[in-house]
């Protein structure tokens, strides 16, 4: 008993240091099984929200976190003008910016 639990402990204690890619593996049919598989899901979902996080802006993760049911995920047919333009340290920029700034930065180029 005591093995599968120090297992997860010391895994648990990898994800409060923020390694979300961590997870354990035994394959119990216990309750201490139940607990590993909903910690690996538990995981799972927590790299997944962070890979999510590194495109959006602050306000826009914690709309769709709050409420996910809102959230479209279906595309949308629309007719659309596309412009191509090269803007020098464009991405030098963006790594130093956050995405508010990137799109009134944006706005102001296009206006």
């Amino acid at each position: 008993v005591l093995g599968p639990v120090r297992k997860l402990a010391a895994a648990l204690q990898r994800v409060t240091e923020g390694d979300y890619g961590v997870s354990v593996s035994d394959d119990r049919g216990d309750e201490l099984g139940q607990l590993i598989r909903a910690f690996n899901t538990m995981t799972a979902e927590l790299r997944k929200k962070k890979e999510l996080r590194k495109y959006l802006s602050d306000s826009t993760y914690q709309r769709i976190m709050s409420h996910p049911e809102n959230v479209r995920i279906r595309g949308q047919r629309m007719q659309a003008t596309v412009l191509f333009c090269d803007i020098r340290n464009f991405v030098e920029h963006c790594e130093r910016m956050e995405a508010e700034e990137i799109t009134d930065m944006l706005n102001d180029y296009f206006t």
